[in-house]
């Protein structure tokens, strides 16, 4: 095929990938918006040039409802061949009342008034930039929501007497293309005023600012070519002579059914991969339909052979697992490939017409150390297309991984006994299966619940049960035999006094009636849990979820009772955004392992006295992050980097919410808990037959090992044996920069850079 044939085929094929493959003709409205092209030399300065008084402008409307604010605000564009122009006019009567409290880059500046531009030159509308700018012109940059990336654009904010306005100067060199190679562009213009409340933007943003979905088309050409390139009609014959293209993609990318390959005409021929000795890790191979029929494959293993042992062969499936990743409907109801299902019987896998899936293929270092090599061959099934094959490289390093990897970590859960979705009693031996995983997820504590059932009513008002099947049963038993565990609930000594309450009891909390119920629970809980070999170095206890004010008091005198009952005993909190500093030095003598929010410890004005305290008072700690949309978070920024943050920090491990909801059904987006909008989004899935890991499980995990490789490598720099070409790879310069740039090859090539060393 001739050059221009074939770049033409190409742009044309990503076209309609990027449209869904459906036929349509749209029409221009507000969702595209046209920036003006310009040979000016555009001034920085604190003033609008004639030439922005004739720039094209959108004026933002409530970003719910798309109803007009009381304040308004206008954002006018212009770009040349190198920068994006942006300015934001924001009416405001009363400048001198606008909430300005941050100053300095990466703070929480969405807690002050301010505007936000969200921009991406992908056309699912992820990855993103997003430039954040105060009405004093202090900034917060984020790349696919990391807020390691620091950019240089260039920005001015300035106010008058009724107005306020912000200019930006952003490059397109930072997102590696231009409007002439990438002419449509993902974009949302927003505000945050903080006088009203009043929340604005461009395109309405229902689930927030940050949903992509909601982005409008910046079209850099004119709108007749725009309408022009909305008019795609689905081809009648593939679209390379084979009808599928093979290709490989970091398993640190998120991908969807409508991903595409840069090259449609050369496949992928080979993997490489590196692996420790006990560790597990992943590849991707992606396969795209090009034609107009669905194509079905057998995905057909052959044996491993030891390169430098010639006649040496092993099975398949001592170093290779098969699993596919299912498109699910995400928060922002994209198709994403996110849920990885182990094959069928067959190693069966499918692909719609003009489709993208994904195999996902877990390698696990079980051999000795050495080069191996495997193929796997994509049969056709139902279809007359070729065959083809990938060659697996396998690299197993000369550095063993231990059974349990010594970095405190949780993802609250499982819960395997709740009410739902939920297996409960349909799944035999379940509790195993859910707790099983902590092993190959480095998971270290496990969740079991307080045995309250133990609280029951009496003739004359509430009793405690001493029966051993109120504190012992198959969850709690399975999370001993896999793990460390952690009680936790919304509320320890709260719901203590609820249930005691309701069978009779009426005294003030904490008199003495109160305190004697409670020790006799505690006394026998404890009880039992030593009589199975638990001692107090294997659980800790949750008195309250993320305490508030008014529970601080309850949390300290509970706190100190336990310590009386059981001086050993160790007590877990996590600290959320609305805590003081002067509220965890209040629950401080009664605290052995603190979690805090991982933002307070980079966005609140005393961040920088909180991280000292924790690091001064000797105790544990391991940040925590929680969102009740787990699934669209960032793989690197949200999931790989916690282990890299976290070190950094000088924490002891990384703790996340949650390993499965307790609510809702997991599979199913639209089902939304009432009045909460959370989401059943949790790192496993739901199966038949225990716990189905998530694309996002894997990051997770990849970053627990990050921490444990990173806290080996430092021990080996303090006794002089760790070579200074890979000293350099844990200073925290570099480990800024590697998450700066938020590259998913280059964190890999880190990793096995840096094992490789050890």
């Amino acid at each position: 095929m001739k050059g221009k044939s074939k770049v033409f085929l190409i742009m044309f094929v990503l076209m309609i990938m990027n449209t869904c493959w459906v036929a349509a003709e749209t029409k221009i409205t507000q969702a595209v918006f046209f920036p003006q092209y310009t040979k000016d030399k555009l001034s920085m300065s604190k003033s609008l040039d004639a030439i922005w008084q004739k720039a094209p402008q959108v004026e933002l409307k409530d970003y719910k409802t798309g109803e007009q604010p009381k304040k308004k605000t206008v954002v006018r564009t212009l770009y040349d061949n190198d920068f994006l122009y942006i300015v934001f006019e924001c009416e405001e009567p009363e400048p001198k009342k606008l909430k300005v409290e941050c100053t300095e880059r990466d703070q929480a500046v969405w807690r002050d008034d301010c505007v936000e531009v969200f921009l991406s030159s992908f056309q699912q509308g992820t990855p993103y930039a997003h430039f954040i700018v105060s009405a004093a012109g202090v900034i917060c940059d984020l790349w696919d929501r990391n807020s390691g990336w620091n950019p240089d654009y260039e920005v001015v904010a300035w106010s008058g007497t009724q107005d306020w306005w912000v200019k930006l100067k952003i490059p397109f060199k930072l997102f590696e293309t231009t409007p002439q190679t990438a002419p449509i562009w993902k974009a949302n213009f927003c505000r945050e005023e903080k006088g009203l409340g009043e929340l604005t933007s461009w395109r309405k943003a229902a689930n927030g600012f940050n949903d992509p979905t909601s982005f409008g088309d910046l079209a850099f050409i004119t709108p007749e070519e725009y309408a022009s390139s909305q008019k795609i009609v689905n081809p009648k014959v593939p679209l390379n002579e084979s009808g599928y293209v093979i290709w490989k993609e970091s398993p640190l990318k998120t991908s969807f059914v409508d991903s595409k390959p840069e090259d449609l005409f050369n496949d992928c021929k080979s993997l490489q991969v590196k692996v420790c000795q006990n560790q597990k890790t992943c590849a991707k191979v992606m396969v795209t339909n090009l034609s107009e029929v669905s194509l079905t494959f057998r995905v057909e293993p052959f044996e491993i052979k030891q390169l430098d042992k010639k006649s040496t062969e092993y099975d398949f499936h001592r170093l290779f697992t098969f699993k596919e990743a299912i498109p699910r409907h995400n928060s922002h109801y994209q198709r994403q490939l996110d849920p990885l299902c182990r094959l069928n019987e067959g190693n069966i896998i499918s692909i719609p017409a003009f489709e993208t899936r994904a195999l996902w293929i877990d390698i696990k270092g079980q051999l000795p150390p050495g080069q191996y090599q495997s193929t796997i061959a994509f049969i056709p099934v139902d279809n007359n297309k070729p065959s083809k094959k990938v060659t697996l490289n396998v690299n197993i390093l000369d550095f063993k991984f231990p059974e349990v990897l010594p970095v405190d970590t949780f993802l609250w859960g499982p819960a395997v006994t709740s009410n739902g979705t939920w297996p409960n009693n349909r799944v035999i031996g379940k509790e195993e299966a859910y707790y099983g995983v902590a092993s190959e997820y480095h998971l270290k504590y496990l969740h079991a619940i307080f045995p309250t059932s133990a609280i029951e009513g009496g003739p004359n008002g509430p009793v405690i049960n001493k029966g051993r099947e109120h504190y012992l049963n198959d969850a709690l038993l399975a999370a001993k035999k896999n793990g460390k565990i952690i009680y936790s609930s919304a509320g320890f000594f709260m719901d203590f006094d609820k249930r005691i309450r309701a069978r009779g009891f009426s005294g003030p909390i904490f008199e003495e009636q109160w305190v004697e119920l409670f020790t006799e629970w505690i006394n026998t809980w404890f009880g039992y849990l030593k009589e199975v070999g638990l001692t107090f170095d294997d659980f800790m206890i949750q008195i309250i979820d993320e305490p508030r004010a008014d529970d601080i008091e309850g949390v300290y005198r509970c706190g100190k009772l336990l310590k009386e009952i059981a001086p050993e005993l160790r007590i877990m909190c996590d600290i959320a955004a609305w805590s003081t500093i002067e509220e965890i030095k209040r629950l401080d003598p009664v605290i052995d392992f603190w979690v805090p929010y991982e933002q307070r410890l980079h966005s609140v004005p005393t961040a920088e006295e909180e991280l000292k305290f924790f690091q001064s008072t000797g105790k544990p700690f391991a940040p925590y992050l929680c969102s009740v949309r787990n699934d669209v978070q960032p793989l690197l920024g949200y999931y790989r980097f916690r282990g890299i943050r976290s070190w950094l920090l000088g924490a002891s491990g990384i703790f996340m919410w949650p390993f499965n909801y307790w609510r809702g059904n997991s599979w199913d987006p639209s089902d939304v808990i009432k009045d909460s909008g959370a989401k059943d989004e949790g790192i496993f899935y739901h199966g038949d037959y225990g716990p189905i890991p998530s694309v996002r499980g894997e990051a997770l995990r990849e970053g627990i090992e990050d921490y444990y490789l990173i806290s080996i490598a430092n021990e080996k720099l303090k006794a002089g044996t760790l070579p200074a070409e890979a000293a350099m790879l844990i200073s925290e310069e570099y480990l800024k920069k590697l998450m700066s740039n938020n590259n998913p090859d280059e964190v890999e090539e880190w990793q096995n850079l840096l094992a490789s060393y050890l």
